[in-house]
């Protein structure tokens, strides 16, 4: 959290909107929603060295249930890029019964 009400003091949310809508995109086909995760986090801890680590969730609709969602859940930290913790979760439908 910033150490007062100033915008100097917070992340640039631009630069992270802009990669989600321009440099994502420009980088091709990506297959795996924890390939975007990973680009993503890698992106929002170049933004500032202030960053000390950050947590990014990607979601999309499940292929198995057109009802359903299909998540990654990853931590990056600044100070050991190549930890990478990641989390997969699926959540349920919101139809009852319904499975992924």
């Amino acid at each position: 959290f910033p150490r007062s009400d100033r915008l100097t003091d917070t992340i640039d949310y631009d630069g992270i909107i802009g990669f989600l809508r321009e440099g994502l995109p420009a980088r091709g086909d990506i297959h795996l929603i924890e390939t975007v995760g990973d680009l993503v986090a890698t992106h929002v801890l170049g933004l500032s060295p202030r960053i000390a680590f950050v947590d990014v969730t990607v979601k999309k609709p499940s292929v198995l249930d057109g009802q359903g969602r299909v998540s990654v859940s990853l931590r990056r930290h600044a100070d050991k890029a190549t930890h990478r913790h990641a989390v997969f979760l699926a959540e349920e439908s919101a139809r009852e019964g319904a499975k992924l």
